[in-house]
């Protein structure tokens, strides 16, 4: 069986790495911030649409929020090493999936492979 894993949320905290660079590059904006609870950007960043705040993460600021500075769910780098021996032990293969758009594509296989041990993965979409 192959198992997804999700990067966002699971592996990289993504969530508090957009509100910490918003608070930097837009401290204005901090006090409209609210506690996210869904993807919909609009719910949580109410002072832009959800075109203004995908130009933000995906244009503007991708490399910082998906590159190899963005920061690991610590958890993860102790819990992968596990998991993946779990599934090779039961005969399943792990998948990373993320619904990146193309421009941060590159910088999340660069992230990716850093976390121990080596992370094998193709892209494109599952079947």
């Amino acid at each position: 069986m192959r198992i997804g894993i999700d990067c966002d949320g699971v592996l990289r905290d993504f969530i508090p790495d957009l509100i910490n660079k918003i608070k930097e590059t837009h401290p204005e904006l901090a006090y409209g911030i609210r506690v996210p609870t869904s993807w919909d950007w609009e719910e949580w960043l109410p002072f832009w649409t959800d075109e203004e705040t995908e130009k933000y993460v995906f244009e503007d600021h991708f490399e910082e929020l998906f590159g190899p500075e963005a920061n690991v769910i610590e958890t993860s780098l102790t819990d992968w090493p596990v998991l993946k021996e779990w599934a090779k032990n039961h005969g399943h293969e792990l998948i990373l999936v993320s619904a990146q758009i193309f421009t941060s594509h590159s910088i999340n296989i660069f992230r990716v492979s850093l976390m121990p041990p080596s992370v094998e993965f193709s892209t494109g979409t599952m079947p």
